[in-house]
């Protein structure tokens, strides 16, 4: 908002809100549970356009699936669902408790023999190892990954838990281009 108000655009335009005052017109955000995108979809509306593809796509190569590779090599159990839980979010507000991913995690492991791997980024391995603490069952820490090498990394399990944050946005977009590296 304050981006928006010091640009000196002559239309801006934002949800109604605390920050209505940096806009030219604030329009009602969208009720209900959505995708954010759609949010963003509806200041698009107001304007006059009209978008129609929410389809993200994040590519990614073959060498970018080196740390998934090397994680998995030598695996025994190549059949149990791949899970991958983010509790990550820099906001703690907007990060669900951490003994309650502990819970899914420990329930994920004894009720569908799960593989569970804790996704992090940087200045967040420390969050995930008080995480992994709290499990009373194995889990794993992903290996170190860069942008392009963690969208690899989530396009190679079957499901993703985690709080809204920028891996949740790459799994979204991973997820439209699969090519399967692990088996």
């Amino acid at each position: 908002a304050f981006y928006s108000w010091g640009a000196g655009a002559m239309e801006r335009i934002g949800f109604k809100g605390n920050r209505s005052w940096a806009y030219t017109e604030s329009i009602p955000k969208p009720q209900g549970s959505q995708y954010i995108v759609e949010e963003k979809f509806a200041l698009l509306r107001a304007v006059g356009a009209e978008p129609k593809d929410q389809q993200l796509m994040l590519p990614w190569l073959e060498h970018n699936a080196g740390p998934l590779l090397q994680f998995y090599s030598g695996d025994s159990h190549a059949t149990a669902p791949r899970i991958i839980l983010s509790p990550t979010h820099r906001r703690t507000n907007r990060q669900w408790p951490l003994e309650r991913y502990a819970a899914v995690a420990d329930y994920l492991v004894q009720q569908w023999k799960a593989k569970v791997v804790w996704l992090w980024g940087p200045g967040e391995e420390s969050h995930i190892d008080r995480c992994m603490s709290l499990c009373k069952e194995a889990t794993l820490k992903a290996p170190k990954t860069d942008f392009r090498e963690m969208a690899a990394f989530i396009a190679n399990h079957e499901f993703f838990i985690g709080n809204s944050n920028g891996p949740s946005h790459v799994e979204v977009a991973a997820l439209s281009l699969i090519p399967s590296y692990v088996s």
